[in-house]
């Protein structure tokens, strides 16, 4: 039998995509939002963000840490643009994207680091070090 995951993130995504396509029918052709499909890993050591992204040229993406939000922004432009092409067929999407994640508070900003390979973008961020809690004793006065 197969384990089921409950992925309450997996549904908040298709809910972003459905948005994004109703959002996207009411902006002209060339504006068009998709939203790059992405696998988070987490480790001891820290969290893997995996971003598909093929066909986008390195220097349209950006990623930005701030205020505890990763923001992976960018562009993809391809062959829909040009008016000039007559398609039998166009199911790659073309436009501006945007995907943002809450950080948690473990993360070391400073640390951050992405790569770009066969399509997909790795951004991994390493978790702080921080001071183990410990037991106070309570001495009797």
């Amino acid at each position: 039998m197969a384990t089921k995951f409950y992925r309450p993130i997996g549904l908040l995504d298709q809910l972003q995509r459905d948005m994004s396509s109703v959002i996207g029918a009411s902006v002209s052709k060339n504006e068009t939002q998709w939203s790059p499909a992405v696998d988070i890993v987490e480790s001891e050591a820290g969290f893997t963000v995996y971003v598909d992204v093929p066909g986008v040229n390195l220097t349209e993406i950006e990623i930005t840490a701030d205020n505890g939000v990763l923001s992976i922004d960018g562009q993809r432009t391809g062959f829909a643009q040009d008016e000039t092409i007559a398609f039998q067929r166009n199911e790659r999407v073309n436009g501006k994207f945007l995907r943002r994640f809450t950080l948690p508070d473990n993360i070391d900003v400073d640390g951050i680091t992405a790569n770009y390979q066969d399509g997909v973008l790795r951004v991994s961020l390493p978790k702080s070090v921080r001071t183990q809690g410990r037991k106070i004793d309570i001495k009797a006065a």
